[in-house]
């Protein structure tokens, strides 16, 4: 998995793409055109701080837009943080009120074990050392 900080929100235009190929790709053994396609129609790029995990399954490349705060806590356990000091590290500046991070926080970890991200470690290779 990659996390990136953005300045623009540039997974919309890597899913604008994509769900064109995908409708070239469908339509192809449809209807045969003369001369190049059109130009795909991409979403205005402005300018906004935009959080995003790349992570790939089998041979597919997957992109998921994530939180400040949880971009900020999965940067802070990949650094090998305690999850303690990983989350506070993630809502260090946040303006998420503290009755509203718990719920929050068992979220991103029930997406992140569906994803793979997070999983228990090989006890085998723990035992070995």
């Amino acid at each position: 998995m990659q996390l990136l900080a953005l300045d623009y929100e540039a997974d919309d235009i890597v899913l604008a793409l994509h769900d064109r190929q995908k409708r070239e790709t469908s339509e192809a053994g449809q209807k045969h055109e003369n001369g190049p396609p059109a130009p795909a129609k991409l979403p205005k790029l402005r300018r906004k701080r935009t959080w995003v995990a790349a992570h790939r399954v089998d041979l597919s490349v997957y992109y998921r837009r994530l939180e400040e705060e949880e971009f900020l806590t999965l940067g802070a356990i990949r650094q090998g943080l305690p999850l303690a000091e990983a989350l506070e590290a993630g809502f260090q500046n946040s303006h998420v009120s503290a009755e509203k991070r718990p719920p929050r926080v068992r979220q991103w970890f029930a997406n992140w074990t569906e994803f793979g991200w997070i999983c228990a470690p090989d006890l085998e290779s723990l035992l070995e050392t």
